[in-house]
């Protein structure tokens, strides 16, 4: 397993004089202006003055840089890290003057990280009235600005293609994926995504040579549009796929699999059903369901985060087919719940030819069972309302990996 610690946080030192110095830096400014007043470096956190430092529970040790102006003795710019127990980085602040302007916190899952940048908002204060900086620090909110996600993967097969001066290391590719959130009140309105595939590292590729495609999703309710796309030549996708703007979003996410489940109820026209969707749901308890529908509720399990981007897909077209069979029902007048009646009064009338189909179901629910919902159950499996949602879900499955390029470029995020 690569360390990806190891390979991102090389060089921690310079990085901190070259932030500072670029920061906020004008042109007629020379970097020669800025001086090192101060730097800590594996310092414990017991030590920290917490009036003027917060830090993370997590943390166990921090860094700081303290840089000012040989033309401004009041100027100072610090920056302010913190490592847990393995010496990770979770948390590294920006001030300047003393007050927050930018912060940045870092998570790690096997093989990846995400780093999550927030800018300062600072908190009201009545005309007249001042307040110390460390009240405008606690008073203040953070609003997020970017996020990326990091995904390395080692490919030790092919350390006899390294560049010689590489020798010992395998090699390694990195994916990218970047958000930038709008400045408005709803950031998520309005972000820019950026999805990268570096080449795989031998040590002799040119950068260029990574494949990178980005756009704009716009956000109205439970509508969303994909804009401005565009991707470097040397990238075969397939801009015309009607899920492509679900994987922008992800579909395994909390917004993207109620995106994805509005798509399929728009498809089945029960729009005037009002069906309230409900990811990471902690009804779920069950280790075999990944999601349920009952009485205009879909459930979903939040182990759908840490799967692929298809049973997403596949667990959303089910949950809804099971919508639309319960409003068929009602629209024969065999409704038994609140929402099978309202189906027969807030949708048109049902059609000849549904109406065999529609009996169908209404025998399978009265005899669907109300415990024991497990495939080795075949009262359950074989079940009328199970095998057509079944079938739904593959055949949603089917269409959203039907474009293999499109599929596994994105994919690789989803892991």
């Amino acid at each position: 397993m690569v360390n990806i610690t190891r390979i991102i946080n090389k060089g921690l030192s310079a990085m901190h004089l070259r932030t500072l110095g670029r920061w906020s830096l004008h042109a007629n400014q020379p970097r020669t202006d800025y001086r090192l007043l101060q730097r800590l470096d594996n310092v414990d956190v017991t030590s920290i003055d917490r009036k003027v430092w917060l830090p993370p529970k997590e943390a166990s040790s921090f860094s700081l840089v303290q840089v000012g102006k040989k033309s401004d003795s009041n100027f100072i710019k610090e920056v302010m890290t913190y490592f847990d127990k393995d010496g990770k980085i979770i948390e590294r602040l920006f001030r300047q003057d003393g007050i927050n302007t930018k912060q940045r916190l870092y998570s790690y899952g096997d093989r990846s990280r995400e780093i999550i940048t927030r800018d300062f908002v600072h908190p009201k204060v009545a005309k007249g009235y001042t307040i110390s900086n460390a009240l405008r620090n606690l008073g203040g909110s953070w609003r997020k600005k970017i996020s990326e996600l990091q995904i390395i993967e080692e490919y030790p097969n092919l350390a006899k293609s390294i560049d010689p001066k590489y020798e010992g290391k395998n090699p390694i590719r990195l994916f990218t994926k970047k958000v930038e959130y709008a400045n408005a009140d709803d950031i998520d309105s309005v972000r820019k995504y950026r999805f990268t595939h570096s080449h795989i590292n031998l040590g002799v590729q040119n950068p260029s040579e990574k494949k990178v495609i980005s756009g704009t999703i716009y956000k109205n309710g439970n509508k969303i549009e994909l804009n401005d796309v565009q991707k470097t030549d040397n990238l075969d996708l397939n801009l015309d796929d009607k899920f492509l703007k679900y994987r922008f979003v992800d579909p395994r996410s909390d917004e993207g699999i109620k995106l994805i489940s509005d798509y399929y109820i728009k498809q089945k026209g029960l729009e005037p059903l009002s069906i309230r969707v409900f990811p990471s749901s902690g009804s779920i308890k069950e280790s075999d369901t990944l999601g349920y529908f009952c009485n205009g509720e879909i459930c979903y399990s939040k182990r759908l985060q840490k799967m692929g981007s298809k049973e997403s897909i596949d667990t959303a077209a089910h949950e809804v087919e099971h919508a639309y069979q319960h409003a068929q029902i009602g629209r024969i007048g065999k409704g038994n719940t609140r929402y099978e009646t309202e189906a027969e009064h807030l949708l048109p009338e049902i059609k000849d030819d549904e109406i065999k189909e529609a009996v169908k179901y209404s025998i399978a629910r009265d005899v669907y069972p109300r415990t024991n919902k497990v495939w080795s159950n075949p009262l359950y499996r074989d079940n009328y309302l199970e095998v057509k949602a079944r079938e739904a879900g593959e055949k949603a499955t089917e269409e959203y990996c039907a474009d293999d390029n499109n599929f596994r470029f994105f994919d690789a995020f989803y892991k």
